[in-house]
């Protein structure tokens, strides 16, 4: 289909009084031959992106990163918070008898802590999402009504 087509059928709307102007005429005419417009094509383009529905575990896929590589990384990091506990449960018992090396000891003791504070809260922020997650599908769920079939009405 060509832009005479688009052309001749948009001057045929016009004329007949089923479009305002000439603009409005070439949109209804590229619509009935079925030419899609650039100005369509980029407003579905940025819904698709703009889609704030979409859950955690869908954009993860979109980004590459695969959810058992994340809990992987997790449980990494809390097997290596407890192997410096350990370090320090030792250092512990050798240094009872130095004060000083008994304060260094325990600086380190309150830098675990934090470390494992941030991995709770991390995975509490993990599961809050979650919930909303299931939550916002279980809303997306709900069955939909077509009122108009419900009143009997059409479109005239």
């Amino acid at each position: 289909m060509n832009e005479e087509e688009v052309k001749q059928l948009a001057e045929t709307l016009k004329n007949h009084g089923l479009a305002a102007s000439m603009y409005e005429a070439m949109e209804k005419a590229k619509s009935i031959l079925s030419i899609n417009t650039a100005k369509k094509d980029n407003n579905k383009e940025s819904e698709s992106i703009l889609d704030k529905d979409v859950p955690l575990n869908e954009l993860m896929k979109q980004a590459g990163i695969n959810p058992e590589e994340v809990e992987a990384e997790e449980q990494e990091k809390i097997e290596n918070v407890n192997i410096e506990a350990m370090s320090l449960k030792r250092k512990i018992q050798q240094a009872e008898n130095e004060p000083q090396k008994a304060e260094h000891i325990q600086e380190e003791i309150e830098k675990v802590k934090e470390e494992l504070s941030q991995i709770e809260d991390n995975k509490q922020e993990q599961h809050e999402e979650n919930k909303n997650e299931a939550e916002r599908n279980e809303a997306s769920k709900e069955k939909k009504f077509d009122l108009t079939k419900i009143f009997g009405f059409r479109k005239k």
